[in-house]
């Protein structure tokens, strides 16, 4: 919620109306609401051509996202994953003023359930193994231990 009242606040200083936040920007999918606790998936551009794919990708990790890529069909598709509901409104901010022009939000599928602790983990007997009996052997000058599993 901070990060979206700190991005209108950039709005404002730079004379931006706050409604015109993205309307430099087509976004696909439903934007999500900030009291979510789900996990989403930004696809910031789809390409064929190796360098302008590049380019985009070492222009998100310079400016601080951590991109990621998937291969379909013929088309490299460039992500960012697991981003909270609160953080999609700056970051597709952040994106058009980096020139994206469109954007494709989607829930994270295979996100795991949050652990929650409802009861302190149960305490697991450890075994100590039993220490061999050492024994001398009289019959040398030495002395000399010999095992005995009992």
């Amino acid at each position: 919620m901070k990060k979206l009242l700190f991005a209108l606040f950039l709005c404002a200083a730079a004379g931006l109306p706050a409604q015109d936040l993205f309307s430099a920007m087509t976004i696909h999918g439903k934007m999500p609401s900030t009291n979510s606790n789900k996990l989403y998936r930004l696809q910031a551009g789809s390409f064929t051509n190796n360098k302008n794919f590049i380019e985009s990708f070492n222009l998100l990790r310079k400016n601080g996202f951590r991109p990621v890529y998937e291969n379909y069909q013929n088309y490299r598709r460039l992500l960012i994953t697991k981003v909270k509901a609160d953080d999609v409104r700056v970051a597709a901010y952040r994106l058009g003023q980096l020139g994206f022009k469109e954007l494709i939000i989607t829930e994270e599928t295979a996100v795991p359930p949050p652990r929650t602790r409802t009861q302190a983990a149960p305490q697991r007997q450890v075994k100590t193994p039993a220490v061999p009996q050492r024994q001398p052997y009289a019959e040398h000058e030495s002395t000399i231990y010999v095992f005995e599993d009992k």
